[in-house]
C-alpha cells in the first residue's frame, strides 16, 4: 500500500497540484503498523496482507494548523501480489 498525506484546500478529497503533502506524519495500517510520511508526504506499508486493510492517521502528528478530515482515513482492497494507492487528506483547520 502506497499514497499520500495531502492539505486538501478544497475539501473534495482528491489532490491538485496545488495541494502539497504533508511530512512527518504517522499513517496506521489496521491501527497495528505504522510508518511516517516523507518529505513529500509520501509513504508505503512493503509487505501487507491481502483483502481489505484499514489506513488512519494519528491526529496528533499532523501539523497545526492541520486536522483530520472526511478523507483522513480508508480501507483498501490488497490484490495478490499487487499494489493498492490510498491518498489520505487533512484539511486547515482555521479555514
Amino acid at each position: 500500500i502506497s499514497g499520500v498525506v495531502f492539505f486538501d484546500s478544497n475539501r473534495d478529497g482528491v489532490q491538485q497540484a496545488d495541494e502539497t503533502g504533508v511530512p512527518g506524519v504517522e499513517v496506521l495500517l489496521n491501527q497495528r503498523s505504522r510508518v511516517i510520511t516523507d518529505d513529500r508526504g509520501r509513504y508505503t506499508f512493503s509487505v501487507v496482507a491481502t483483502g481489505m486493510q484499514r489506513l488512519s492517521l494519528r491526529p496528533e502528528s499532523v501539523p497545526l494548523p492541520g486536522g483530520e478530515g472526511p478523507q483522513s482515513q480508508t480501507s483498501v482492497d490488497v490484490p495478490l501480489r499487487g499494489e493498492a494507492i490510498a491518498p489520505l487528506a487533512v484539511v486547515k483547520t482555521n479555514e
